[in-house]
């Protein structure tokens, strides 16, 4: 038989393994994957997903709830560059750091998993706009 799990998350305009929020349960992250659906508690990104192939599917299906899409982050690719918010240390300026993107955990994943990693100059001294702001403050 056919693994139809695919076919179900295009319904819902998703890959499989995308993860997505659910109209009326804005705590949870859910994903379809080759087993079935699954789902987390957005804020224990540590803990690994649970089965969610109860009712959910069939009352996104009757649509009495609504798939929510995350955004996608940009991701910059192997080579690519990037930009950082940064500020000039004696006058706290605004300012931003080029980079090329070599996928390391150090600096690359870690400006990434915070937050930084910006695809423009400009995104990048916005960033820093805000984060001043929120020193300032």
């Amino acid at each position: 038989m056919m693994n139809k799990m695919e076919q179900l998350a295009k319904v819902f305009d998703l890959e499989l393994e995308e993860e997505f929020k659910i109209s009326e349960r804005p705590n949870n992250i859910y994903k379809f994957t080759s087993t079935g659906m699954v789902w987390k508690h957005f804020e224990c990104s540590d803990i690994t997903y649970g089965s969610a192939f109860d009712y959910t599917v069939s009352e996104l299906l009757l649509g009495h709830l609504f798939v929510r899409k995350i955004p996608r982050k940009w991701k910059p690719k192997f080579g690519e560059e990037y930009y950082v918010p940064s500020f000039s240390y004696n006058s706290l300026t605004l300012c931003f750091v080029h980079h090329i993107w070599h996928d390391d955990e150090y600096y690359d994943n870690w400006c990434y998993k915070i937050g930084i990693v910006c695809q423009t100059k400009e995104e990048a001294m916005l960033k820093a706009k805000t984060m001043l702001a929120s020193i300032k403050d």
